[in-house]
């Protein structure tokens, strides 16, 4: 598949607890991955990472090969997303988009918070895959 855009599920451990980062849109109205453009010559797991530091603040190490993908029209458009999970290392104070807000939840309250299924669906499995 030919993905135009690549999104993160970032998650980290505390108290042995799995807890995830979602973000809010532009608007501030739903929550959301960091996700966004593809580059030229980058990888979809480089811009994953990438797009996490710009849109959420937060700095990692992806895990593995791809969780998988989804797919939403946008504009008339379809476009596939590629989605990766990130081990998140380092959280910044300060980023470019710091103008949305970013939240650590734990896996039920995040899936609370997203209203796309598609979402949802990949943030169920990084649970998964991290709990194996």
């Amino acid at each position: 598949m030919n993905f135009v855009q690549a999104a993160v599920v970032p998650y980290r451990r505390r108290a042995g607890a799995i807890q995830f980062a979602l973000i809010t849109t532009p608007d501030r109205r739903r929550w959301i991955l960091p996700k966004g453009w593809i580059d030229d010559g980058e990888t979809p797991a480089e811009s994953a990472v990438r797009e996490a530091g710009e849109e959420a603040g937060l700095l990692g190490v992806v895990m593995g090969e791809a969780l998988g993908h989804y797919c939403y029209s946008k504009a008339k458009e379809s476009r596939s997303v590629a989605v990766f999970i990130m081990r998140v290392t380092r959280e910044l104070e300060r980023w470019p988009e710091d103008h949305r807000r970013r939240r650590w939840l734990h896996l039920e309250d995040a899936l609370d918070h997203m209203e796309h299924d598609e979402l949802r669906r990949m943030l169920r499995r990084a649970a998964r895959r991290l709990d194996a």
